[in-house]
């Protein structure tokens, strides 16, 4: 039967002496500092480390307010598809995006990227902070993810304005390199050398591609990949592929339809084999994977505000679900990572962020 094990870990709020990421630990986004309830301003964005368990290690703080050529990078409070973490495929940096706005600024996803910035971070495994990159034109509406190959361009999905590029260290406008339905996406991925992005807008209810390849220009058709809904109903956002399986992060909070969607791809089709969740009524946010050992082991940032570790024994009963860190109140966990080990991953060759296989 599936086995459900709950333990936790404590949250610490206050800041550790920076010390250098270790990889195989965990790196979660966190928006908050628990002393006010979130809402639609802007709010400090925190990254917290753990061990594979849920043991608290570091915090490190993006910046909220301009220093030198830094930004400041906060997400609203509220707004659950922005803050997605990610790791850089040559596995040297962590990449996320939001906006240059200092906390209290109201609604700043309505504002134009002219009067508020997208900042984007690269953070290095030492844990420095850059946030020089900035989209500082056109509409863009919420800014939700960023990912790149190297940390020398970033691919950054919005929610009306697709997903665009921009070079590393620009103050520019991005490039809009998808064209067409939809302009509503959540967070793109770039694995095996083809970009992909998550959507729940329209006739595009799961994973889709963008053009062929890592493309930089603009004009690309989004392709849904075949057997994905096309009406609504799933409500995707972190994922990741691996030969011809794939894992969805569903935020669905009722009838046991969220958390990790299992797809496995056959005849040119994919199919929904199973969902692996907590409860029938917590779905999954944030998503990263572990591939190193017999099974997949998954970690996801979940609707209750909680960290989940999933074992995925290739159906539900085999699987098990283990809360390993407790969200406070006036917090939240958006996306989550694996600290890489960039010897292995160089190895691997991925394309861009997603996979990170840790030694035994």
């Amino acid at each position: 039967m599936k086995k459900l094990i709950f333990a936790t870990a404590a949250v610490s709020l206050s800041f550790s002496v920076l010390a250098a990421l270790t990889p195989g630990n965990v790196v979660v986004s966190r928006v908050g500092d628990g002393s006010a309830s979130l809402g639609n301003t802007a709010t400090a964005l925190f990254l917290d480390e753990y061990t594979p368990l849920g043991v608290f290690i570091q915090t490190i703080a993006l910046p909220t307010a301009a220093s030198g050529n830094n930004l400041a990078l906060t997400i609203q409070g509220s707004a659950t598809s922005e803050g997605f973490l990610q790791t850089t495929a040559n596995g040297q940096y962590l990449t996320l995006a939001g906006y240059n706005a200092t906390p209290g600024t109201a609604t700043p996803s309505g504002q134009t990227a002219n009067n508020v910035n997208r900042s984007i971070a690269l953070i290095d495994l030492n844990g420095v902070v850059d946030t020089t990159t900035a989209i500082n034109a056109g509409t863009f509406g919420a800014t939700r993810s960023a990912t790149s190959v190297d940390g020398t361009g970033f691919w950054i999905s919005s929610a009306n304005a697709g997903v665009n590029y921009i070079p590393f260290g620009a103050a520019a406008a991005a490039t809009q390199i998808s064209s067409g339905s939809p302009t509503n996406m959540r967070v793109t991925r770039g694995i095996g050398g083809q970009l992909y992005v998550t959507s729940a807008s329209g006739a595009f209810q799961g994973v889709a591609e963008i053009g062929s390849g890592l493309p930089t220009t603009s004009g690309q058709t989004t392709t849904l990949l075949p057997g994905f809904p096309i009406t609504a109903g799933p409500s995707a956002y972190d994922f990741f592929i691996s030969g011809n399986d794939a894992w969805v992060a569903d935020d669905r909070t009722s009838g046991g339809n969220g958390g990790v969607q299992k797809w496995e791809l056959a005849g040119g089709t994919w199919t929904l084999q199973y969902t692996l969740s907590r409860s029938a009524t917590v779905g999954a946010r944030g998503l990263a994977i572990d591939l190193s050992g017999a099974d997949p082991v998954i970690y996801v940032t979940t609707t209750d505000n909680k960290i989940d570790r999933i074992v995925d024994g290739g159906s539900v009963v085999d699987s098990t679900v283990t809360t390993i860190v407790n969200g406070v109140a006036n917090t939240a966990f958006r996306g989550i990572t694996i600290v890489p080990e960039p010897g292995i991953l160089a190895l691997v060759g991925l394309g861009l962020a997603g996979l990170w296989l840790r030694r035994k």
